[in-house]
């Protein structure tokens, strides 16, 4: 319910988005990770450095951005949070993958709006586990106003490849820091 009214409240604080600034993003969120024969519900979370400057509809523009993220099987993260408040032990066999990516981001502020920006990436990621991966996804941010900090969210989906049959679709929420 607490979620509800934060979803509700924070677009009244917002405005329109500083594209052209470098950003951090701090991010968490859920999805499916699928390998043959077996998928499950995940946790992910993670970082990311970005410099993604906007432009209207109809250009072509670039920007970067480089994630270090970990995605791991949901019910590692409760069984750890019930039985103690810590993070799970990123060493456990089982307990899932940490990623590292480096992508290509196309942003646009929609037309008539300063509230907005969306953004298009796609790029390469390494599974530290299982191997190599394309990623691609999109996404919608907001900025708070008085504040350098704004709100994303967005879908990712990681695609194994040479050799890694893993597939990861993720929806996040992440916390910019402008």
């Amino acid at each position: 319910m607490l979620w509800v009214f934060f979803l509700l409240g924070v677009p009244g604080f917002c405005y329109g988005q500083d594209a052209d600034s470098r950003k951090l993003v701090l991010f968490t969120g859920t999805g499916i990770t699928s390998r043959p024969g077996d998928a499950q519900m995940s946790m992910h979370f993670g970082l990311g450095v970005e410099n993604v400057p906007s432009v209207k509809f109809g250009k072509i523009p670039g920007g970067f951005l480089f994630e270090l993220l970990y995605a791991g099987p949901a019910q590692e993260f409760s069984s750890y949070i019930i039985a103690r408040p810590i993070l799970p032990r990123i060493t456990d066999p089982d307990s899932g993958s940490a990623m590292v990516s480096a992508n290509y981001v196309v942003a646009f502020k929609p037309p008539n709006s300063e509230r907005f920006m969306t953004f298009f990436t796609a790029g390469y990621t390494r599974i530290i586990k299982t191997g190599n991966a394309l990623n691609f996804g999109s996404g919608i941010d907001y900025v708070c106003s008085n504040n350098p900090v704004g709100i994303r969210f967005e879908v990712r989906n990681y695609q194994g490849i040479l050799g890694a049959k893993e597939s990861d679709l993720s929806f996040r929420v992440g916390l910019v820091i402008y």
